[in-house]
């Protein structure tokens, strides 16, 4: 059987299996192989699909902008064709007999190198997740993350490594988290942490993929529409008698400590003596942003703080604060009936729910900063109370409704000039 090799061309791109509009993009390499007096080439599948007429024949790329990760799909075919030439290198080089076939078989140098360093991206995390030296909490959602990874991977029957994730792994991961009707922000938290496991492993040179800073590789965020309360309702909370039950009054007392303070609750349970100061100022470092913020010292938060004095109203674990609230929140009369819309698995839906059912300890902290903001307070001034670095995530916090603002507006200047006639008008 006669064999013989002559130049090498250039790997080729083309569309198979065209359907629906779709076709799936193979590289074919003819190397002059000849069997039998005809010629053979190799072909591997890349794994990408577009649409028809976002593929180019001439240039065997997909159109610029034609697809929302069109550059992506062409850097990874621009990588496939670098693979496939170093393997027909590095076969002559060790003088092997290339065919199809055993070119194919081949394991070059970078496939070789995903073998010899067996560090995973989830083994990489589950590794950065017990040594990290981050709060109880983080690590918390690290290993959410982690468990979601290990679904994903399953779910696909493969592992991941570090050279295979680029924009279709963000895509695909995206898509299969859209599945399980999760919440954007839910999602944007597990891209988050996704994130932070590679910048970690990259900053350790495990691998050089910087894929994550990509701009289309981003942590998905949407507004979360959600309640605060106003001074009347968290009065009516303050003044109910809950003597007779200490838990929910232990419970109505630290919501509305943070309610007029704007601490967090991890603040308000980590809050101390000295931290309240003789000059009617709490004066603390926040757990969270490691910040320190200085907050006046108002008649409710004196009444809450002389009534427990040394000590302050214990703070439950979150879950049971929550369902502690809401009992409370109803017996204070919070059922009106409020509209919130959710993201679940990309498609937006309004529900309805008596208001009491949404107090939870957010509301607290987003009742302060929205109160505050009403009643005409600087921005600047709130944020050094509240300790937002940026005004951008401070006013994630403002819960003022359309109605609401639209009242406000309606007391300014610009809403109630007179008019002056113009006299050559009457003319």
């Amino acid at each position: 059987m006669e064999k013989n090799y002559s130049k090498a061309n250039k790997v080729r791109f083309y569309l198979k299996n065209k359907k629906n509009g779709w076709g799936s993009i193979v590289a074919i390499f003819n190397f002059g192989y000849k069997e039998d007096g005809k010629y053979r080439f190799y072909q591997v599948s890349t794994g990408e699909e577009v649409p028809i007429k976002s593929w180019d024949s001439k240039t065997q790329r997909t159109i610029k902008a034609s697809v929302p990760d069109w550059d992506g799909i062409n850097r990874r075919l621009n990588q496939v064709e670098i693979d496939i030439v170093n393997k027909f290198d590095e076969m002559g080089k060790e003088n092997l007999e290339i065919t199809p076939e055993t070119l194919k078989n081949y394991k070059h140098q970078e496939n070789h190198k995903k073998k010899v360093n067996n560090i995973t991206l989830i083994g990489f995390a589950v590794n950065y997740k017990e040594t990290c030296g981050k709060n109880y909490k983080t690590k918390r959602h690290y290993g959410t993350t982690i468990n979601i990874l290990k679904a994903f991977s399953g779910s696909k029957r493969t592992k991941l490594y570090f050279n295979d994730i680029d924009m279709a792994f963000y895509n695909s991961f995206v898509t299969y988290l859209e599945g399980k009707n999760l919440r954007i922000n839910t999602i944007g938290g597990h891209i988050k942490n996704l994130k932070v496991f590679l910048r970690q492993s990259y900053s350790q040179k495990i691998h050089q993929n910087t894929i994550y800073s990509h701009k289309d590789f981003k942590v998905l965020q949407e507004e979360v529409d959600s309640i605060y309360l106003t001074k009347e309702e968290l009065l009516k909370i303050f003044n109910l008698d809950l003597s007779e039950n200490k838990t929910l009054e232990q419970t109505r007392d630290g919501f509305i400590l943070g309610a007029f303070t704007g601490l967090r609750f991890s603040d308000i349970k980590n809050l101390k003596p000295e931290n309240i100061g003789t000059d009617g100022i709490i004066k603390t470092t926040t757990i969270k942003t490691k910040k320190q913020v200085c907050i006046p010292i108002g008649n409710i938060t004196k009444s809450i703080l002389t009534k427990y004095y040394p000590l302050l109203p214990k703070i439950f674990s979150n879950q049971k604060f929550n369902d502690y609230l809401k009992i409370i929140a109803k017996k204070a009369g919070l059922t009106d009936e409020v509209t919130i819309t959710h993201s679940n698995g990309g498609f937006h839906t309004p529900y309805k729910y008596p208001k009491f059912q949404l107090v939870s300890t957010h509301t607290a902290r987003r009742s302060f900063a929205t109160n505050m903001m009403l009643d005409g307070v600087n921005v600047p001034q709130i944020m050094l109370v509240t300790g937002h670095s940026t005004e951008e995530s401070f006013f994630k916090y403002i819960k003022i409704r359309p109605n609401r603002n639209a009242e406000m507006l309606k007391q300014t200047a610009y809403f109630n000039f007179e008019t002056v006639t113009n006299p050559k008008r009457e003319e």
